[in-house]
């Protein structure tokens, strides 16, 4: 069969743009002299293979535990049950299988499971065809048997007439999953990333990247076991190749003496939105007072939620009385543009997120917000609803009720059962009656928002991201920062336990590496991460010039690793406060990578001398009650 070999970058890209590992020496026998006279040697890949090529042979991808096309997707991956319309679920029957068996026996690639399924990403939007057979396999030998194999699968389907169904071979060591976290202070690196995060800068240009930053980074749960690395994110469509600059990037670590660095290039982005997925809310979301962590949207829209963060006070310059206001993301609180903007402001947000949202404007504005959001407050209702319709098809409940009815005997694990059930159930009604009295009376609103960052930056130098809103909190839902709001949270070492202390002042003392941070978010709850002192570079091009010409420009932010592979935020988190072991403020979540896990967050030194320049306040506190 002939093969075509064609550029993969316009599609079917893996998050791994390319990598190099650490020097090492090659292996093989050798004898003391010689291994004294060997150069360590950095072993390359690019889209997960380490022929470091980063093409397809005739639609079909070859990494080193994962063969497949034309379409794969981006891992960790879910698999779904096919359409039965698809046309590969109306041919799929035990010959079908095995045809594919023969094929795959054919090039010795030993199958343990063969599945038609819908296979989507689990962390990103697919962009292809996604029916796709899976045949899971243990791969011994980098050689063309698996590439061979999926070339005549793939002929094979186009014979039946199934052109876009993918075949997927995959080895489950492709499937491992990446933990990052802080680098040691005695790493080398440690000492040398400002000068040599600004060197890279220089080699890489100020155009097509999203972060530069520096982490220990593998498969391995125990951090010492994996390299420091330079993690330099890229758009997930980007085209363009980046094994020139990873190489550039390799050379200036072996000058510097950084042999033990890696260099991985990630396909992916840094998220700075809001959340278009439903959480389901605690029972406690209907409070008067306003809790913080809890859901926020806008007053009446269903498309989007994100989190409250808390309170502030701010000093006002005339009466020197302290204000309570509430805190969250400035993209949280912009109105939605295009078919869902509904407020005609969207002339207005172009000016917002260059130069922020001054007093005045907020007031002509009146956005409004609500507590919890619209949209997980629906969602909440309906999964109530549905738990009871549910029950009441139970045959369970059918058979234990007309038992009851006719005073028959019921079996005690029956009658336990249904007793259980009904009191959730009943629980469950009680709640929805409550919070949906809560959205008639108008007592979800909020407040609406006072002032706001928008998009800006601080000025060099460490020039800082700002995204921050104040909301002016209606008197009856103005609340306190306790932590949390409703039980007691305690980190997996027993080191901090928080039982509803009230958050304190910003500790006067810079946090320390490796400090435990934490959060309370609406999507991913009370977490716990581990805070890294190197700076994070990012990208930037909000602002425009007096030409309309957009200025690019670098900023440092402050990180937090996830903890032992734990997530510590995700979508739907921005705006939450994140606070330290003893209960003390120290920032405010903005965005997060979503390949690493890292959260970002504007520390509150810079938060609140920017909410000064802002409003005119003469300064800004946490609540003492």
């Amino acid at each position: 069969m002939a093969t075509v070999t064609v550029s993969r970058r316009a599609a079917n890209r893996s998050t791994e743009d390319c990598y190099a590992s650490p020097a090492v020496l090659p292996l093989g026998p050798s004898t003391t002299s010689q291994t004294h006279h060997l150069a360590p040697k950095r072993q390359k890949r690019s889209s997960g293979s380490s022929s470091d090529s980063d093409e397809t042979i005739n639609g079909i991808r070859v990494e080193d535990f994962r063969v497949g096309g034309p379409y794969l997707c981006v891992l960790p991956a879910k698999n779904f049950t096919t359409s039965q319309q698809h046309p590969a679920t109306t041919k799929w029957n035990s010959q079908f299988e095995w045809d594919i068996i023969n094929l795959l026996n054919r090039h010795s690639v030993h199958c343990k499971s063969l599945n038609l399924v819908d296979r989507r990403s689990a962390k990103y939007e697919d962009s292809g065809e996604t029916e796709t057979v899976v045949v899971s396999a243990t791969r011994t030998n980098q050689d063309r048997s698996w590439l061979d194999a999926c070339l005549e699968i793939r002929a094979f389907f186009q014979f039946h007439g199934l052109p876009t169904l993918n075949i997927e071979i995959i080895d489950e060591r492709a499937s491992m999953e990446k933990y990052t976290f802080p680098v040691f202070e005695n790493d080398k690196i440690y000492s040398k990333w400002n000068d040599l995060s600004s060197q890279i800068c220089q080699l890489i240009g100020m155009e097509g990247w999203l972060s530069l930053e520096c982490f220990r980074r593998g498969t391995n749960l125990d951090r010492q076991n994996n390299p420091p690395t330079i993690i330099l994110t890229i758009p997930m469509d980007s085209t363009k190749a980046w094994k020139a600059e990873r190489d550039q990037i390799t050379s200036l670590l072996d000058a510097e003496g950084l042999e033990e660095v890696a260099v991985e290039v990630l396909r992916s982005y840094v998220w700075r939105a809001t959340d278009v997925d439903l959480v389901v809310l605690p029972d406690n979301a209907w409070e008067q007072k306003a809790q913080l962590g809890m859901s926020i949207g806008l007053h009446g829209s269903d498309i989007k939620s994100s989190t409250f963060g808390g309170f502030l006070q701010l000093l006002h310059p005339s009466t020197k009385q302290w204000h309570t206001f509430g805190v969250t993301c400035y993209h949280c609180i912009e109105p939605e543009q295009g078919g869902n903007d509904s407020s005609g402001l969207f002339k207005d947000i172009k000016k917002w997120r260059e130069k922020g949202m001054t007093v005045n404007e907020a007031t002509t504005a009146n956005i409004r917000i609500d507590q919890p959001a619209i949209k997980d407050h629906l969602a909440r209702m309906n999964m109530i609803e549905q738990r009871k319709v549910d029950w009441m098809k139970s045959p369970l409940q059918k058979r234990v009720k007309e038992a009851m009815i006719n005073n028959e005997f019921i079996i005690p694990r029956d009658e336990a059962f249904y007793k259980h059930s009904e009191a959730a159930i009943n629980q469950s009604l009680v709640i929805k009656n409550k919070a949906e009295k809560f959205f008639a009376t108008g007592n979800a609103l909020l407040g609406r928002v006072f002032a706001a960052s928008g998009y800006r930056s601080t000025p060099n130098p460490d020039r800082r991201q700002l995204d921050w809103a104040l909301i002016q909190v209606v008197t009856p839902r103005i609340g306190s920062n306790n932590v949390p709001p409703v039980g007691s949270y305690e980190d997996e070492n027993g080191f901090s336990v928080f039982s509803g202390e009230l958050m304190g002042q910003p500790p006067k003392k810079k946090i320390l590496h490796e400090s435990s941070l934490y959060k309370i978010g609406r999507r991913t709850n009370f977490t716990t991460g581990k805070y890294q002192s190197l700076r994070t570079l990012h990208l930037e091009s909000w602002e425009t010039d007096d030409k309309g010409k957009k200025l690019v420009v670098v900023t440092e932010e402050e990180a937090i690793a996830s903890k032992k592979g734990s997530l510590f935020s995700a979508k739907g988190d921005s705006g939450s406060f994140i606070f330290d072991e003893e209960a003390n403020f120290v920032g405010l979540l903005f965005a997060g990578n979503m390949d690493t896990g890292v959260g970002y967050f504007t520390p509150a030194t810079i938060l609140f001398e920017d909410i000064k320049a802002m409003t005119g306040a003469l300064d800004v506190r946490l609540p003492l009650s």
